[in-house]
């Protein structure tokens, strides 16, 4: 699982015709640049002629190619990219977040904020971008809308100086002079080198009719100005060390699956800014699949360190764990994904199963009913979830869960099966409904014979008190395991069959897993 994780959910290449990139003279530009824009320009050529790359690949390559583009100040090449990239990847917040910002430098306020609403609309809580669309929407005097967005922005953050900055321009801009003064002494409070907020402030005070104090800010202004936290807009200046180059050449490679050459291109990522954890999280992810599973731990320990929410390296590395037998520590970090992404229901999957394997059924079950939650029609979901209340002893409740999930997904054999399998032999013989188990038992049977489904068959006539039948449908299981070398199911079979020659009552005890 590479660093950057695409949703399913995104378009084939298929459903979007890509924009033309304005070409740009290499040669007018310093060596080490043009040969960056060059590599990167390959590889998405690269990228683009292979069959097979999808919708959420391309977006990532023109996405990335836009970086640097915009890195260098390449407006139009960058913008090309960008729409692109949204084009591919409708679903990425990066990419409009990062076409707004390019739209705001080009002083194209009307575009730039068109494509931060869509960002906030999309992730309400990012700070960012609702300072900046409020910045855009004062830009056009649109006042009311631009207070709506910083104190929206100052909800998420009451701290926030930007905020702060953009409602003492608001009010400046309404003539409310001792609101503006309030808002712009909160922002230098914070952030006292912010000396372009001197100016704000003597028209504030000039406003009050107070010319003193105005003079005093006047002889104080400066060129700082403040700003939101804006992680993505700073990453464009590490751009220039190279380090994307080498991610798009090692996923590149990792695609076509020569793992040693991709693990070398993400190790000169990692050389080029050993602060990424991204590229750590690639490199793990390549050494794991050379079988260098301690090389690949240490590296996304190392991604940890530097990032202790992502969720790609805490997932990467408790998949490691478990497989090298360390289940409570991959358990640690499976939870700790669902505590940064409560919604992943692979997560919710994996660590259902980890505490199955420890017998902890109780946390099992939570964990199964989740990941149900999450993916209704997950057939994993349902029967882990059966199989955890039979192992508390609720098994009314777990025939429940199974019709219930037989109800939704009818055609799903496996559940059928383990609905039958209660029904002519589980644990709890109220529970038992020897008619139906063995008309589902015949169904799955039909559907593709097996072993498993005949011997099932033979439980529901057995529950049914027509041992005869059971006793020949038993032979058809027993001929089956041998054809398929399942010879360790003879032990069970031949026990059975012995009950089922003695006669009536030969129905399963109890004691079966349903």
């Amino acid at each position: 699982m590479l660093a950057a994780q695409a949703e399913s959910s995104e378009p084939s290449t298929e459903t979007f015709e890509p924009l033309p990139v304005p070409d740009v003279s290499l040669e007018q530009l310093e060596a080490a640049v043009a040969t960056q824009l060059h590599e990167t320009q390959r590889l998405l050529d690269a990228l683009r002629s292979e069959r097979g790359s999808s919708a959420a690949e391309l977006g990532e390559a023109y996405g990335e190619l836009g970086r640097i583009y915009h890195a260098y100040r390449l407006d139009a090449q960058a913008e090309a990219c960008y729409l692109n990239a949204i084009g591919f990847a409708p679903g990425d917040p990066r990419w409009p977040y990062y076409l707004a910002s390019l739209y705001q430098s080009m002083g194209r306020p009307e575009q730039a904020a068109s494509y931060y609403r869509r960002v906030v609309e999309a992730q309400p809580d990012s700070l960012a971008p609702r300072v900046h669309l409020g910045e855009m929407l004062l830009d056009q005097n649109r006042l009311a809308e631009a207070r709506a967005q910083f104190e929206r922005a100052l909800r998420s953050d009451p701290a926030c100086p930007a905020a702060q900055a953009g409602l003492g321009q608001v009010a400046l801009a309404e003539q409310r002079y001792a609101d503006a003064v309030r808002h712009f002494e909160a922002a230098l409070q914070q952030v006292p080198e912010a000396n372009r907020l001197h100016y704000s402030l003597a028209q504030a005070y000039r406003g009050l009719g107070n010319p003193e104090r105005a003079r005093r800010h006047l002889e104080q202004r400066g060129m700082v100005g403040v700003r939101p936290p804006d992680p993505l807009i700073d990453e464009l200046t590490e751009l220039t060390r190279g380090e994307v180059v080498h991610l798009l050449r090692g996923r590149l490679a990792f695609r076509a699956e020569r793992f040693a050459e991709a693990a070398a291109a993400f190790a000169k990522a990692v050389a080029a800014r050993p602060d990424s954890a991204g590229a750590r999280v690639n490199l793990g992810t390549a050494l794991a699949r050379m079988e260098d599973p301690a090389g690949a731990m240490l590296q996304y320990r190392e991604a940890l360190k530097l990032e202790p929410r992502s969720t790609a390296a805490h997932f990467n590395l408790a998949a490691l764990l478990a497989e090298q037998g360390s289940e409570d520590q991959a358990i640690e970090h499976f939870e700790a994904v669902l505590a940064i992404d409560p919604a992943d229901a692979e997560v919710h999957q994996r660590l259902a199963r980890l505490y199955r394997e420890r017998g902890r059924w109780e946390r099992a079950l939570e964990r199964y009913r989740d990941a149900a939650r999450l993916e209704p029609r997950s057939e994993e979901a349902a029967l882990g979830e059966a199989v955890a209340l039979v192992e508390l002893g609720r098994y009314a409740e777990a025939r429940a869960r199974l019709e219930q999930a037989h109800d939704q997904m009818p055609d799903q054999g496996r559940i059928a099966h383990a609905l039958a399998r209660m029904l002519a032999a589980g644990p709890d013989l109220e529970q038992r409904d020897g008619e139906r188990a063995l008309q589902l038992a015949l169904a799955v049977q039909r559907a593709r014979p097996a072993a498993e489904h005949a011997q099932t068959v033979a439980s529901a006539l057995a529950e049914l008190g027509r041992c005869e039948e059971a006793a020949a449908w038993l032979l058809r299981a027993r001929e089956s395991a041998e054809q398929t070398g399942h010879r360790g199911l003879f032990p069970e079979l031949d026990r059975t069959l012995e009950r089922y020659r003695r006669g009536a009552p030969c129905r399963d005890p109890g004691g079966e897993e349903g």
